[in-house]
C-alpha cells in the first residue's frame, strides 16, 4: 500500500554541517526498511557553515534527495513553505535537521494518517521533550496563542514533526502572505487533526539554533500572520 504513495519529507537545514548527513542516512535507512516511497527535500536556509556543500553531495549521491539553496536566512517557516512549493508527495512530512525527531518515528506518522480517511493532519506528540526550559515555556505560550487565534483544539499538541495530506498543502499554497506561520496555516486549512505519540531525542551536537531572540521572533511572526489573516478574511 505504501509503495503506491509518494511521501515528501521536508527538512530545513541551518548551520548543521556536522549532523545533516547522519540525519539523511538514518532517514533513508528507516524509510527503506518500511517500504516507503519518498523524496527528501533539503532546504539550506542561508547557513553560515558548510551545510550547503553537504546537501549538494547528498543530492548527488542519492536519487531521493533534492537540494534547494536559499540566498539568505529567511527562517524556518519560509523554508518549509519553499519545501511545500516543491513537494510532489501525496503526503508531506516536516522534520528537523538535528535528529531530535528520530527517523524511526516517521512510520508512526504515516500509519496514523493512513488509518483514518478523515484525518488530514497529524502532529507527533513527544513522550518527553528534550528542550531547554525557556524553549518549553515559549512553546506553551505559542500553543495558547494558537488556541485563541487559529482555534487549535485544546487536546492537540503542535510540533514541527508532522504529516499533512496533499489537499491541505494545496490550500495552504493558495494563501498568499508575506509572513507565513506554518502551524496556523495548517490548522486553518485542515478538517481533522490528530496526535500520535513519538520519541524525542537530544540534539547530537548539543547546540540548538533556537534562542530567546528566535522565540520572540516567532511570536512576532505569529502576530503578523494574524494581522494578515484578518486582512485576508475582510477581502474574501
Amino acid at each position: 500500500f505504501f509503495m503506491n504513495l509518494l511521501i515528501s519529507i521536508i527538512i530545513p537545514v541551518y548551520n548543521s554541517e556536522d549532523i545533516v548527513f547522519k540525519t539523511i542516512a538514518q532517514t533513508l535507512h528507516e524509510t527503506a526498511k518500511n517500504n516507503l516511497n519518498i523524496e527528501l527535500i533539503l532546504i539550506n536556509d542561508g547557513s553560515k557553515d558548510d551545510s550547503w556543500s553537504v546537501i549538494k553531495k547528498l543530492a548527488k549521491d542519492y536519487k531521493e534527495v533534492k537540494s534547494i539553496n536559499l540566498i539568505k536566512n529567511y527562517g524556518q517557516h519560509n523554508a518549509v513553505l519553499c519545501g511545500f512549493e516543491n513537494a510532489k508527495g501525496d503526503y508531506i512530512i516536516t522534520m528537523d535537521d538535528d535528529l531530535q525527531n528520530p527517523p524511526s518515528e516517521i512510520i508512526h506518522l504515516v500509519n496514523k494518517i493512513t488509518a483514518d480517511a478523515e484525518c488530514d493532519l497529524v502532529f507527533g506528540k513527544f513522550r518527553e521533550k528534550k528542550h531547554a526550559r525557556y524553549r518549553k515555556f515559549g512553546s506553551m505560550f505559542v500553543g495558547y496563542l494558537n488556541e485563541k487565534i487559529f482555534n487549535k483544539p485544546k487536546d492537540i499538541t503542535l510540533t514541527n514533526f508532522r504529516i499533512i495530506k496533499r489537499s491541505v498543502i494545496d490550500r495552504v499554497l493558495e494563501h498568499k502572505t508575506a509572513y507565513p506561520y506554518i502551524p496556523g496555516l495548517l490548522l486553518m486549512y485542515s478538517t481533522s487533526v490528530a496526535n500520535v505519540m513519538v520519541e524525542h531525542h537530544n540534539r547530537l551536537d548539543g547546540r540548538s539554533n533556537y534562542t530567546f531572540k528566535k522565540i520572540f521572533s516567532l511570536m512576532g511572526n505569529l502576530w503578523l500572520s494574524m494581522e494578515a489573516l484578518d486582512f485576508y478574511l475582510q477581502k474574501a
